[in-house]
């Protein structure tokens, strides 16, 4: 059971770990001359849908005056394409609790463990 424990609390974290990333759209209307969307920046990681039901994950680089998006490492989705533009970023509470939470669960596990071992022994 004890060399069960560690993978369990792994999976744990991992499944809940996606808590720590917040998604919001961006609305892709540009004025003329300018080369991002508010509320995005160059850098931003990004994730864009498109019509055939995909999506990409890249770091945003600018938008064509046609309404193009451009990824910093030339990856390109065509404004025709685009059904929408999230931005993604770490929302640093979610992941500090995340952390802490995981952090109180092993120690409450681990004691569990020690206690119930000792009231084995004892019982010995």
């Amino acid at each position: 059971m004890g060399s069960r424990l560690p993978g369990a609390f792994l999976v744990v974290l991992l499944s809940v770990s996606t808590a720590c990333t917040t998604a919001r759209m961006v609305p892709m209307q540009t004025q003329p001359g300018v080369t991002a969307p508010p509320g995005l920046r160059p850098g931003d990681r990004v994730r864009v849908y498109t019509r055939d039901g995909k999506h990409s994950d890249f770091d945003f680089d600018r938008v064509s005056a046609e309404g193009d998006v451009f990824g910093r490492n030339h990856e390109r989705v065509r404004a025709s394409d685009i059904t929408m533009v999230e931005r993604r970023s770490l929302n640093k509470t979610r992941t500090s609790l995340l952390i802490a939470a995981s952090v109180f669960g092993a120690f409450a596990v681990a004691l569990i463990i020690a206690l119930a071992n000792n009231s084995l022994l004892e019982g010995l």
